[in-house]
């Protein structure tokens, strides 16, 4: 049985590791043999740095908070910005990126509010009283289950695609965090020692639009950090003031 299982994991990531390389072709055919590809779980690849998951020493700074990545920065911020304060303080206290990054995901996120106190006279009731409503009328699990992702998808929704809120795209957030993280000194000399090359982010089973493309685009992350790249060679970085809710 789990000879089985290990064999079926095998040619379930068989056809992940040819999309994966076919992109990456695409992408150096495009750019050029020279266009740099990152990865995010390589601790010793020479352009880590480019990643999310890289540790920024000092700190990264943001709206009064530091973070240890941008990932850490990234996902806390989005929780903050949801309500999720304690979910947010979690994400920033957590010992790696990829464990902010799963904290910060749908499901974590889901398994979150689900844990709260969303009982009446809880917690959760008086600070979230429209999801506390919505999980008291759900009365089996698949049903609050489903009342968490659609109160999920509304608050985000409401808060990341609304513009009269202030607070702008996910992708606006991650350019504002991006340009922090090359303000320290080093690893702005690292970034543009890349010169011009095209950059992109490998990508991996389950990513979307962030890293290379399947016809070989960059992404958005290897967009954005052209752009920081381009800003700093302007000498035009953009300054990372937009305010977090107050907590």
């Amino acid at each position: 049985m789990a000879s089985k299982r290990r064999r079926e994991e095998a040619e379930d990531e068989e056809p992940a590791a040819k999309k994966q390389q076919t992109s990456t072709t695409l992408f150096k055919q495009k750019y050029g043999k020279d266009a740099i590809v990152f990865k995010s779980n390589k601790m010793d690849e020479a352009y880590r740095f480019l990643s999310n998951f890289a540790v920024v020493v000092p700190p990264l700074e943001y709206a009064g908070l530091t973070y240890a990545t941008v990932e850490h920065a990234f996902q806390a911020t989005k929780a903050h910005r949801m309500g999720l304060r304690g979910l947010g303080e979690q994400i920033r206290a957590a010992e790696t990126p990829a464990q902010a990054k799963q904290l910060g995901g749908r499901v974590g996120m889901r398994d979150y509010v689900l844990g709260l106190d969303w009982r009446a006279g809880g917690t959760a009731a008086t600070e979230l009283p429209d999801l506390a409503q919505l999980l008291r009328a759900a009365t089996t699990k698949p049903a609050r289950i489903a009342a968490a992702n659609a109160w999920l998808a509304q608050r985000y929704r409401g808060v990341f695609e609304n513009a009269a809120a202030g607070y702008g795209s996910s992708k606006l957030l991650m350019h504002v965090l991006l340009d922090a993280k090359f303000r320290n000194p080093e690893m702005r000399r690292q970034l543009l020692a890349t010169g011009t090359r095209a950059l992109g982010e490998l990508r991996g089973r389950g990513d979307t639009d962030w890293a290379i493309s399947p016809d070989g685009e960059p992404g958005v992350l290897g967009d954005l950090l052209m752009a920081v790249r381009a800003d700093i060679v302007r000498g035009a970085a953009a300054t990372a003031t937009a305010p977090l809710p107050s907590m």
